[in-house]
């Protein structure tokens, strides 16, 4: 295997948003594979998929695309059911660790200014729709690094491991799709991170807290269609609707303190002398727990519902996102694996907040309420622009320091004495 940085480069140049992350998908496959992990993909590791792409973009994507050396089968990855899963059995009785990375991009154009340094070394985005601006791509390689350490240290190892390539987590939509599997319900352990996110490099923080529930809906309102001038009685405006909605949707977080919603689009409408037929919106709602967002739901949707009666319109809503929020119920494990880790010498901040929504709390929740130990990692990195932009880019030491701290996680849950 590559090192970990040309490991990350080679993620980074095909970058591809959720739920098409089928380059991606197939390179990780061939790397397990190779490492002689077992490999679950396909539409055996998914349940709901929110948010999925445009389907004429998306078989154009795939159309232009071209494979070679392919020993599985990837019909079902071609359709959008990306992702894997790999799995390595020790055949001696132990704990089940799990590791989770995602995997997919965003849709922003990576900057073409010259200085910036995959500009400069080589390895851009070669789609021009989509950039690594998050870091997924450094995910990936700590992913299937830590893959690589556990086959070297396996005759010291016992139990299973079980990683996570998860797809589509901008836009909090592949964890939902996952949760469900039978293979996740025994996890003793389970570590997620994330890269960045404002700490300096060579700084760890241990026991993210402050995971931000969170759903998103398109909501599209119907109504009927006719002259402004004329008949503006025998039309329903489908805007009108819209903007009502708009006003009474926003008063909704007045409620709680702890949620916020927003209508981040609004649109609609054919022409100035034409009442609209359609309208549409995208909401988001975020909470502190997750009882907060049910309630914030439930209302969303009935407000929904009341504004499309009031105004003789129908309406379609769709989930497009889903996150749970998280603080861990453990916090003795947190404290003890804080102070294991620093007395391996690490630099701990200890219980940094997350204050955004991520949906690795899906796996966090689950396998704590399991019975199982959950820990989420900051692994900190200089940035060069912030996290969505179209120059981020990030301190590529930080990634072997993330595969150590996971291989000492490892050694922990393992009963392996420091070294």
């Amino acid at each position: 295997m590559k090192d970990i940085s040309s490991l990350r480069r080679d993620f980074h140049k095909i970058a591809e948003p959720g739920w098409m992350e089928v380059q991606t998908t197939i390179k990780i496959i061939k790397y397990l594979k190779d490492l002689g992990f077992q490999v679950y993909y396909g539409k055996n590791i998914h349940g709901q998929r929110l948010g999925l792409p445009d389907p004429e973009f998306f078989s154009a994507y795939v159309a232009s695309l071209k494979f070679e050396d392919i020993n599985f089968n990837i019909e079902e990855i071609l359709q959008g059911y990306t992702g894997c899963i790999g799995v390595f059995d020790t055949g001696r009785p132990g704990p089940t660790t799990a590791l989770r990375a995602d995997i997919d991009a965003l849709t922003v154009s990576e900057s073409k200014d010259p200085n910036h340094r995959p500009n400069k070394e080589g390895f851009t985005s070669t789609n021009d729709f989509a950039s690594h601006c998050c870091g997924h791509d450094g995910h990936i390689a700590i992913g299937l690094k830590t893959c690589q350490e556990i086959l070297a240290r396996a005759d010291q190892l016992s139990g299973k491991f079980i990683v996570i390539f998860q797809p589509a987590e901008e836009g909090v939509r592949g964890a939902l799709s996952m949760k469900d599997l039978e293979i996740l319900d025994q996890i003793d352990y389970f570590l997620g991170s994330h890269l960045g996110m404002g700490l300096e490099s060579g700084l760890i923080g241990l026991g993210t807290e402050n995971f931000l529930a969170y759903q998103s809906y398109d909501i599209d309102l119907f109504g009927r269609a006719s002259h402004a001038g004329m008949a503006p009685d025998q039309g329903r405006s489908a805007i009108l609707g819209a903007a009502a909605l708009t006003l009474g949707l926003h008063s909704l977080s007045q409620y709680q303190s702890t949620t916020r919603l927003n209508v981040g689009v609004l649109k609609g409408g054919s022409g100035r002398n034409v009442l609209p037929s359609q309208a549409s919106l995208q909401v988001e709602i975020r909470a502190d727990d997750n009882t907060a967002i049910a309630d914030l739901a439930q209302r969303l949707k009935a407000m929904v519902q009341g504004t499309a009666a009031a105004y003789e319109l129908t309406y379609q809503l769709l989930g497009q996102g889903y996150a749970q929020g998280y603080t861990t119920k453990n916090p003795d494990f947190v404290d003890s694996s804080a102070s294991y880790l620093k007395n391996k010498g690490y630099k701990l901040l200890l219980r940094p907040n997350f204050n955004a929504s991520e949906d690795v709390s899906i796996f966090l929740n689950k396998v704590e309420e399991n019975g199982g130990k959950a820990l989420h990692f900051i692994f900190g990195s200089e940035l060069k622009g912030s996290h969505h932009q179209e120059d981020f880019d990030f301190d590529e030491t930080s990634l072997s320091l993330a595969v150590e701290v996971y291989m000492a996680m490892i050694e922990k849950f393992n009963g392996i004495k420091n070294q």
